[in-house]
Formats: C-alpha cells, sequence, structure tokens
C-alpha cells in the first residue's frame, strides 16, 4: 500500500513539475496559479495520509460493497490509489511528450465485455 501512496505522490508532483515547465514554455505561466495548485496537492496528500492512517487503525471497518463483495477501508483506498496512478500517469506522459516534442495519443482503454463469475460461498 505505501508503494501505491507514494507512487500517487509522487506523480502528482510531477503533474504540477511539468504544468509550470509547459506554462513556462508557452509564456503563461502564473505564479498564482503554482502556489493554488500546490496547496491544493499539499491538502490531497494530506488527506491520504489521514485516510490511510485511519485504515490502519480500524483494519476491519467495512465502507461498502462492489459487486456483493464488502470492502474495507484500505482496499477502497486501494482502489482509489491505483485509479489515481491511472489518471496523473496518463496526465504526466502526455505533458513530457509535449515537452520533449513526442507526438503521443492517449486514449481511452477498449470496452471488453465483463465475465461475471458468481460465487456461491458469499
Amino acid at each position: 500500500m505505501w508503494k501505491l501512496l507514494l507512487g500517487l505522490l509522487c506523480l502528482m508532483g510531477a503533474n504540477i513539475a511539468l504544468g509550470a515547465s509547459l506554462a513556462k514554455l508557452k509564456a503563461e505561466f502564473n505564479k498564482d496559479n503554482l502556489i493554488n495548485g500546490g496547496v491544493k496537492a499539499g491538502m490531497i496528500i494530506l488527506a491520504l495520509i489521514l485516510i490511510y492512517l485511519c485504515g490502519i487503525l480500524n483494519p476491519d471497518m467495512i465502507i461498502g460493497s462492489i459487486n456483493q463483495e464488502n470492502i474495507t477501508l484500505m482496499k477502497g483506498l486501494e482502489y482509489l490509489y491505483t485509479a489515481g496512478i491511472v489518471m496523473y500517469g496518463t496526465m504526466v506522459l502526455g505533458k513530457l511528450g509535449k515537452i520533449i516534442g513526442v507526438s503521443t495519443s492517449i486514449e481511452n482503454a477498449t470496452n471488453e465485455e465483463i465475465i461475471e463469475i458468481k460465487r456461491d460461498d458469499i
């Protein structure tokens, strides 16, 4: 879980840095936007860490159900961190491609049929 959290934090930082670099290259850099982005990222980081600590203190607390499977706070965080890494990873790759002049085309994943496996032990 720590690897997911640290990975997400790294991508958030990289996104801010690359966004500032792109703005500087386009002569659209705005110090207030950078500060606002930093404050927003800081609050998100604080919230992620506090929620993680809550999950450590309450490991068996169930917060919901997905496809009739109970989800604990820690499992929910794992899903959230993974989704955040995918989202920020996509943004960072796009910005990095623009900076180094590489044409990138990032598309949504293709839709595939979902196969549901029924479980009798629930």
